[in-house]
């Protein structure tokens, strides 16, 4: 009894301690296993044994592979029908009585015929159209793969915004951005944070939302060169916490490479929606304008999906759904660049307000030319970067210690 009372505790802990961010599987998933496995091992009856044995316990262990395979196409699809939008009690509620009905219906007109061979087929038999259904799926798997999942299946706008969904690939030439692949602060090349003898030089520090902004500022601004210094994994603060690999560069960033260079300015981005910058920022862009001016640049709008997903799902959801509206965070941000506006003040630097650009009651989901504004959910694709700032400068933005902050009423006047 204290072996499957032990099992159950390891089970309710792992629901409870582990969540999206939690590394699984691997080390994480050794309690919920070892707790089965206590919960199985018992051969004598307990609490725990006759709570098991309750029938409607029984039959959910029946379905829980169909379960299992159907929850997750149930919850997907509705997410994009609901544009990505948190889920509200009654709405899981729903899905979860819809995945339980439907995983009962397979179990019984599916897995039970099988399991009970009423197909009339030999067990050999069984094995030879189990392996070939195997070997015909593994081969329409692979040809999907090497079809690049066949975009000419898609109108010719789906198939533009589809390639934003593919995952970018190495860095190309100096290594100025130091990711979790690179995770090594030395290998930041000399050359990022290297004056132009022939241009103004700004430096630009931050993580990864500092570095969605460089397409953006050099094609507004070719009359200046920008350099960079920029990790993922914490934010650009005096004292940052984090990944070691961020927090080296932060290092390097305030102790020796803006105080060892002239600089014509400064320009600090992050992904700030993520907090914990709010005792340090004042100091941080105080310190920094001891060298050169500072600019900080605001918070951009974030979807609860991935924006390209939403605009596909748009494209194919004829009946609703992929609504980008219904999934920007842009309270969420709005509220938390005030914060950042005012701690830049206090420092005495410069910010900047990228929803400006492209927000008033909602906020722009593609450019011009139709391309996602963002890569993913949070990040600023190449187009909506050079979109959203070239749209700044035509506000009055300007780089070399002029503040000149752009806000809503601004963008109104240009329009």
């Amino acid at each position: 009894m204290a072996m499957s009372l032990v099992g159950a505790g390891l089970i309710v802990a792992s629901i409870a301690l582990l969540d999206r961010n939690s590394a699984f599987p691997g080390l994480n998933a050794l309690p919920a296993v070892a707790g089965a496995a206590f919960l199985v091992w018992p051969r004598a009856g307990g609490v725990v044994q006759r709570l098991l044995s309750l029938p409607p316990v029984v039959f959910t262990g029946k379905i829980s592979y169909s379960l299992y395979l159907w929850h997750w196409p149930i919850v997907v699809l509705y997410g994009y029908f609901t544009s990505g939008s948190s889920l509200s009690i009654s709405e899981r509620l729903v899905l979860l009585v819809a995945s339980c009905a439907i995983a009962a219906l397979s179990w019984r007109f599916v897995e039970q015929p099988f399991r009970q061979r009423t197909v009339g087929l030999s067990p050999r038999r069984v094995v030879a159209w189990g392996v070939g259904a195997a070997v015909v799926t593994s081969a329409l798997a692979m040809a999907v793969v090497a079809g690049q999942g066949f975009y000419s299946r898609l109108d010719a706008e789906a198939q533009v915004i589809a390639q934003f969904l593919e995952t970018p690939g190495p860095q190309r030439g100096p290594v100025c951005f130091i990711t979790s692949d690179i995770n090594d602060a030395n290998a930041l090349d000399p050359a990022c944070i290297a004056r132009d003898a022939t241009k103004p030089t700004v430096l630009v520090v931050g993580d990864s939302h500092s570095n969605h902004l460089l397409a953006g500022l050099r094609a507004a601004f070719p009359e200046l060169h920008f350099g960079q210094a920029a990790a993922s994994g914490c934010l650009p603060v005096l004292e940052a916490k984090g990944e070691r690999r961020c927090t080296e560069v932060m290092a390097r960033v305030f102790g020796e490479i803006v105080p060892q260079t002239k600089f014509d300015a400064i320009i600090v981005s992050a992904r700030w929606v993520r907090g914990g910058w709010q005792e340090m920022l004042p100091d941080t862009v105080s310190y920094l304008a001891k060298f050169a001016p500072i600019i900080v640049v605001g918070q951009n709008v974030e979807y609860a999906s991935d924006l390209p997903s939403l605009l596909l799902a748009r494209s194919f959801l004829r009946w609703g759904g992929g609504d980008p509206d219904k999934s920007a965070k842009i309270d969420v941000a709005r509220s938390i660049n005030a914060t950042v506006a005012q701690a830049v003040a206090e420092g005495g630097g410069q910010f900047v307000d990228l929803l400006a650009a492209y927000c008033t009651t909602s906020c722009r989901p593609t450019t011009d030319e139709g391309l996602p504004m963002l890569s993913d959910y949070n990040h600023m694709s190449g187009p909506g970067s050079r979109f959203i700032i070239a749209r700044l400068r035509k506000m009055g933005l300007t780089i070399a210690g002029i503040p000149d902050v752009a806000t809503p009423e601004r963008l109104a006047s240009q329009d």
